[in-house]
């Protein structure tokens, strides 16, 4: 892919309704562990939801319950006809569902890939703490990193590939606006500060060696803000 030499951007926002890579229009998570399905609300007994996929006539839920203090993880699935729902407690966050080849996937916060299969969660393969899915098949994926006062423990956000063999360093500030490939690029919205204020830029790559093509100068930002929908033309 070559870089090109000049841009125009034309900005469209849409508000995604959830944090998955299949039917992400069907569902929207609201607030207190409610979610909505075809404008029908439902109940996660959840303190807090992070991510919902209907899958296969199935729907799932990820969250947590605080419970005086102590967060328990869950995976839930959620029976639309009565409510009633089976519970996969988990060791860590689940931000994030996917599916492929009818068979569904939860990112863990910390290194893991797991399947469902056979009603029990198994781990599909391990992969880089904190990271967000944006291609499963090759696997391409962002992490968001991790600023801690112990340098042992300190992530870097990075872009990477391990089925492509690539990673590169790339400041992924806003979890808000998800990474996405389109039109055959990587973007991503980054960030940097000069002279004490914020300045946005959309970071095009090449998928399939992680090579950054361009960035592009962003005005702001806004939650659920598509970077599919900015057009580049020469």
């Amino acid at each position: 892919m070559k870089a090109m030499s000049s841009f125009k951007l034309v900005f469209m926002l849409i508000f995604l309704s959830a944090a998955t890579l299949c039917h992400a229009d069907d569902i929207r998570i609201g607030s207190n562990g409610v979610f909505y399905f075809n404008n029908k609300k439902y109940h996660s007994e959840l303190t807090t939801l992070y991510s919902a996929i209907h899958f296969s006539d199935r729907f799932f839920v990820s969250g947590f319950i605080d419970k005086k203090g102590n967060d328990s993880y869950f995976i839930k699935e959620i029976n639309p006809e009565n409510g009633t729902s089976v519970s996969w407690q988990q060791k860590n966050k689940i931000f994030q569902f996917y599916a492929l080849a009818n068979k569904l996937y939860a990112v863990r916060d910390e290194r893991q890939i797991i399947k469902l299969e056979d009603n029990q969660w198994v781990l599909e393969k391990e992969i880089k703490p904190r990271s967000y899915v944006i291609q499963t098949e090759p696997l391409i994926a962002c992490t968001w990193g991790q600023d801690t006062l112990d340098s042992r423990y300190r992530l870097d956000p990075v872009c990477y590939s391990p089925d492509l063999g690539w990673q590169k360093d790339v400041f992924w500030t806003t979890t808000a606006v998800e990474p996405k490939i389109c039109h055959g690029q990587l973007r991503v919205l980054v960030s940097y500060h000069t002279k004490h204020a914020l300045h946005w830029e959309v970071m095009v790559m090449d998928p399939e060696d992680g090579q950054e093509i361009i960035r592009v100068p962003f005005s702001g930002t806004k939650r659920g803000l598509d970077l599919c929908s900015i057009t580049l033309t020469q």
